[in-house]
């Protein structure tokens, strides 16, 4: 992968290519973005606010958070006692 590729991708994207993840769901609703991997049989939920730094994930989504992923209120997956944030990369 190109140096510069790199510096522009979205974690979406790195995820997709270095982690080989299946995305399955992708979904971006204003102030709130929401993608679903597929990872050696696993599931992530990943939720990251678009309008300031802040990215929370969720390990195996249960049915009805994928189905809020796909239609729902988003805010209610980032305010999920399951969402866990996700420290700075230094």
């Amino acid at each position: 992968m190109q140096a510069d590729r790199l510096s522009t991708m979205t974690l979406v994207e790195l995820l997709a290519e270095l982690g080989q993840a299946q995305l399955s769901v992708h979904r971006n609703a204003g102030t709130l973005a929401v993608a679903v991997f597929e990872l050696q049989g696993r599931q992530l939920l990943v939720i990251e606010r678009t309008y300031r730094e802040g990215v929370c994930v969720i390990l195996e989504p249960t049915p009805e958070e994928i189905e809020i992923a796909r239609s729902g209120n988003l805010w209610d997956l980032w305010n999920s006692d399951r969402a866990k944030g996700l420290a700075g990369v230094v």
